[in-house]
């Protein structure tokens, strides 16, 4: 999976990366490409922190050296709900990715995640109905229509109510 990735992204582009993708080599090429990245660190993951550029009750912003590797890395850990989340960035100037953006963008991701859960659950993409290519090709582009259709509506139900996007359930206005 890895060898396309660095094959197609470009310096100066940003990936926003699942924990699962944890492998500190392909994080050293793509460093070494000038790709920026932001992942969730690992509960065991082996740092060195050589400064610290923040501390303050619920966030503390490092850089490390990350791994055997020794990778350059800024170390984020923010406290939220009782909880420390500690995520890693090949960002190291804190001015270019300040970390309460650092953390917004990582949580934007799960957007994606809850996109495929609607599509997959709620516009019923679980199954294919069809074995044809071209079968399978309408239905997904059928459902993405559907979902993109969907989210729409519900940005418009949220404005209506002068209410964040967010705080609007695509279930709910699917339902009705």
């Amino acid at each position: 999976l890895w060898q396309p990735i660095l094959a197609a992204v470009k310096p100066g582009s940003l990936l926003l990366l699942d924990l699962g993708f944890t492998n500190y080599s392909a994080y050293a090429e793509l460093i070494a490409q000038g790709v920026t990245f932001v992942t969730r660190s690992k509960s065991n993951a082996v740092y060195q922190v050589q400064q610290v550029l923040h501390q303050s009750a619920h966030l503390h912003d490092s850089r490390v050296l990350l791994g055997q590797e020794r990778l350059p890395m800024r170390l984020v850990e923010a406290h939220y709900q009782g909880t420390w989340y500690r995520y890693l960035t090949s960002e190291l100037d804190p001015q270019r990715l300040p970390p309460l953006y650092l953390v917004a963008l990582y949580w934007q991701r799960w957007r994606i995640e809850d996109a495929y859960k609607t599509v997959k659950r709620l516009l019923g993409l679980a199954y294919f109905w069809v074995g044809s290519v071209n079968g399978i090709a309408l239905q997904l582009w059928a459902t993405w229509l559907m979902y993109a259709v969907l989210v729409d509506l519900a940005d418009d139900v949220a404005d209506s109510l002068a209410v964040p996007f967010n705080a609007i359930s695509l279930e709910m206005v699917y339902r009705s």
